[in-house]
């Protein structure tokens, strides 16, 4: 399974464990292990995750539906990573699960019980546009891994990342967890680096993370997801 932040794919993850987007004290009372400065103003929710990832060193996967139209809370001082999510998540109606594969932690974003303001929505046409990417590169990523007899997903965990022109094609792909086992990974990224998909739209927040989370049942292609 997997999710790829800018991207509406559908997945679970088991033992996650929940960040409440809600205000939390900084992190002086918390984990002193994990500590970052942060000065992230309010602005585009999908541009301050990215500068949160780049402080924290810890990815925020989400649909991009999810952070269309939203802002960020602002968050200055210094925090460990899942207080300056809270905060950074504060009125946004998003919370996040934590996962984690191997020495690397992921925050996956959802939305929350809280009902949203509707002027945080995307509009209909942005969502169907979203929406479309969103199904053509699950199928592009989904086939390619699955035509890559030493990639096949369902078996492991990886954390990857990677851009998509406006030709659709993939470059900068790299992986930010390994899923283990060397030759998987160089097969899983000479996979990608060759993969070509639907243009995506404009304005879509990039890098894309993608999570890769083992399935139930072991190996999952076949399954057509």
């Amino acid at each position: 399974m997997c999710l790829l932040s800018g991207l509406a794919l559908a997945a679970t993850t088991p033992g996650a464990a929940d960040v409440a987007a809600t205000p939390s004290s900084p992190s002086g009372q918390n984990d002193q292990s994990d500590l970052q400065t942060y000065d992230i103003p309010a602005q585009s929710l999908a541009v301050a995750l990215d500068h949160y990832a780049s402080v924290s060193g810890r990815a925020a996967v989400f649909a991009s539906a999810l952070a269309a139209g939203r802002r960020s809370a602002p968050v200055h001082g210094n925090y460990d990573s899942k207080s300056a999510l809270r905060l950074l998540l504060t009125d946004t109606g998003l919370s996040a699960s934590e996962v984690v594969s191997g020495n690397v932690v992921t925050f996956v974003l959802k939305g929350a019980v809280l009902p949203v303001p509707l002027a945080a929505s995307p509009a209909p046409a942005e969502r169907e546009r979203l929406a479309a990417f969103d199904g053509a590169a699950q199928v592009a990523v989904w086939q390619a891994l699955c035509n890559t007899p030493d990639a096949m997903p369902g078996t492991y965990r990886a954390l990857l990342r990677f851009n998509v022109d406006s030709a659709g094609r993939v470059y900068h792909a790299r992986l930010l967890s390994s899923t283990g086992d060397g030759q998987r990974d160089a097969a899983l990224l000479s996979s990608l680096q060759r993969l070509h998909m639907t243009p995506p739209p404009a304005g879509l927040a990039q890098p894309l993370t993608m999570l890769m989370l083992p399935h139930a049942g072991g190996q999952a292609c076949g399954e057509g997801r």
